[in-house]
Parts: C-alpha cells; sequence; structure tokens
C-alpha cells in the first residue's frame, strides 16, 4: 500500500461497494419523493449481507476499519440510504468488547439492522448506572442515531457517574426506549433520537471496564471518520457532475467551462477534494492504529474535511446556474447530504479545540 493510495484489494472493494449501491439508489425517486421509509428494502440490506458488507468488523469478516471506511465513501459517492456502516460498525464493536448477542449475529447476515446510539459530541453522555443484580440502568437522549428508527438493535455508548466507559446491546422493544425519526436537511438518509428513561439492561449485556473504554473510544473516532468519508464521497461525487455540466452546458456559443473564472472555481473544488482525500485517508488507516496517534488524525481529518467538502459542495451548486437551484437537480441530494456530514459526530469547531488538546505540548 502506498502511503498516500489504497491497496488493490480495498479498490477492488470499493469499486464492488460502489457498483452494488449505485444499482439500489434511485435519486430520481428520491427527489420526488416515492421512495417510501427507510429509503430501503429488507432484501436490499440482506443482500448486502450476503456480499459481506455489513460483517466486516467481525471476526469472521476479515475487513479492517480503512476497509469500511472505504465502503462508507461509497455510500457517499451514490447517496445511498442502506445503513451499512453503521451497522458494521455495531456488529464489530460488540463483539471487539466482548458482547455475544445472536441478534447481532442476524444483523451481519443482513437478516436485520444494528446502529450505534452515542450522544453528540459536547452533549451529555448517555448515563449508565450498574444496579445491583448485575444489570445496567440506562438514561439520557442521544439526538442524531442513523437509521435509528428503523433499527432491531441498538449498541449504546454510556458513561458511568465515575467516568468510566459502558456499552450495551438492547433491542428495539425494551421498556423505556424510545425513538423518533428526525427531520434533517439530508434527505438521502434517515436519523432519530432515542431517549432512554432508565433502560434496565440485562447481565451479559453490557460490559465495563479496559475493553468498553477502548471500545467507547474507536466507536466515536470511526463515527466521525465515517462522516468525513461520507462527504468525499459525496463531494467528489459533485465535483463529477459538474465537470460534466459546465463541459456540456453552452453560452455566448462556448461551454461555460473554458470561461477562466468557471475553471479556477473547479480547480478550488478539485483542490479542497484532494487535500481532504489525504487526511480522510490517514485518519481511516489511524483507526486501525495505536489510539494514541489516532486523535490528531481523526480531528484533523474531521475539521478540514468538513468545511472543505462543503465548499466543494457549495460550488456545486454554484456552477450549475439557475438551474441547480432547481429541485429536480440531483446537485441538492449530495449538497444536502455533505452539509449534514460536517455537522455529525462533531462539528469542525469541536474537533479543531479537540486537535489543539491533542497536539498542544505538555507544559
Amino acid at each position: 500500500m502506498s502511503e498516500l493510495g489504497l491497496s488493490a484489494d480495498q479498490r477492488d472493494l470499493a469499486r464492488m461497494a460502489r457498483a452494488f449501491f449505485a444499482e439500489h439508489t434511485d435519486l430520481n425517486a428520491l427527489l420526488a419523493e416515492t421512495v417510501p421509509d427507510p429509503l430501503w428494502t429488507d432484501q436490499q440490506l440482506k443482500a448486502a449481507g450476503d456480499l459481506g458488507l455489513a460483517s466486516l468488523l467481525a471476526a469472521d469478516g476479515g475487513g479492517t476499519h480503512t476497509d469500511l471506511a472505504v465502503v462508507v465513501e461509497q455510500l457517499g459517492h451514490t447517496g445511498s440510504a442502506l445503513p451499512v456502516g453503521t451497522a458494521a460498525l455495531a456488529v464489530g464493536l460488540a463483539e471487539a468488547a466482548g458482547i455475544s448477542s445472536a441478534g447481532l449475529g442476524e444483523c451481519a447476515a443482513g437478516l436485520g439492522l444494528a446502529t450505534v446510539v452515542a450522544a453528540e459530541p459536547g452533549a451529555p453522555e448517555l448515563s449508565g448506572k450498574p444496579s445491583g443484580d448485575g444489570g445496567l440502568v440506562l438514561s439520557g437522549r442521544a439526538d442524531f442515531v442513523p437509521a435509528g428508527a428503523a433499527a432491531d438493535y441498538f449498541l449504546v455508548l454510556a458513561r458511568t457517574a465515575e467516568g468510566g466507559a459502558v456499552l450495551a446491546v438492547l433491542d428495539a422493544g425494551f421498556d423505556g426506549l424510545t425513538v423518533t425519526q428526525r427531520g434533517v436537511l439530508d434527505i438521502s438518509r434517515r436519523f432519530s433520537s432515542v431517549e432512554l428513561e432508565s433502560v434496565l439492561v440485562g447481565a451479559g449485556d453490557w460490559v465495563a471496564g479496559e475493553q468498553a473504554d477502548a471500545a467507547f473510544a474507536l466507536a466515536r473516532d470511526a463515527v466521525a471518520v465515517h462522516a468525513a468519508a461520507d462527504a468525499l464521497g459525496a463531494s467528489a461525487r459533485l465535483l463529477e457532475m459538474t465537470l460534466e455540466h459546465v463541459r456540456t452546458r453552452a453560452q455566448f456559443g462556448r461551454a461555460v467551462g473554458s470561461f477562466q473564472a468557471v475553471k479556477h472555481h473547479c480547480a478550488t473544488m478539485a483542490a479542497d477534494l484532494e487535500l481532504s482525500r489525504a487526511v480522510v485517508l490517514a485518519a481511516m488507516r489511524a483507526l486501525d492504529g495505536e489510539p494514541d496517534a489516532r486523535a490528531e488524525a481523526v480531528s484533523a481529518a474531521a475539521s478540514f474535511a468538513g468545511e472543505a467538502c462543503s465548499r466543494v459542495a457549495s460550488l456545486a451548486l454554484q456552477l450549475h446556474g439557475g438551474m441547480g437551484f432547481t429541485w429536480e437537480q440531483q446537485v441538492h441530494v449530495f449538497l444536502r447530504r455533505a452539509k449534514t456530514d460536517e455537522l455529525l459526530a462533531g462539528t469542525p469547531r469541536w474537533h479543531r479545540d479537540r486537535l489543539l488538546k491533542t497536539v498542544e505540548p505538555a507544559r
């Protein structure tokens, strides 16, 4: 693997995932609002499971966090609603933390859906209070849970009063669990709020200690990298669409792409995209590396790529001219997706603050 490139296997994985997601994504139907919730079908989820996409991080899946992030980038590029990233992450983290669940095994095969439930950075953490009988009582609210309304299982990231991390698995039927689908800017995916009111989790379905601490930190970083990778895919698609448009759209007897001002904007988009690709790839690899170096790489990617991909999206809209503002244009799908990704799993400002704390010399 070259320093700034993917391995041959990862490139093949990216091509396969892009082709699969594109086959199962109808952007015109999405814009026409004729795709029923949750924007995918059980058959499509099962097909993703058959390809091994939902089990990439499982012990028998053979994949890495870099591989999964490569797949997530293709979700952004195609505008796919399939929640493969959060499903694979929930399955892999639960297994790595030592939680055994038959339900998560079904999710790995695409026979159900698992998603990660965590508070947004800067918001109050979900609370986990061990009970006297070996159980755990969960309380709190997570505002943006991907595919929450359609999930069968939830991997909840919480903290005890002492600050220790706990991971718990619960199914959608638990008492005290309320899932409410939210209206968001992104029309290509669904997000929900999840509220936990003294939800009792039995012994064996949750873990604490060093394994939980490691899995909690990794989960937070992985979610941030997935948001950046998804935005990277969406902005790459926008650049492709924009270049095609300026090459074929004519004004004053010539292609609008021949005008110097348009060329400069396209060059700016390409520069932002390539710089984003470099930092996001470094963050992808950091997920599989040492925890001490991971925080810096992840926050560098989230802070830079979040804003850079949004700039690409904004310029794409402008360069499509007046027709870019019409609802029928697919530009809206990817612009809305990139702007949403910018604010998920920590805003650029939050990640810059974290980055400064990470690299600040010890005093």
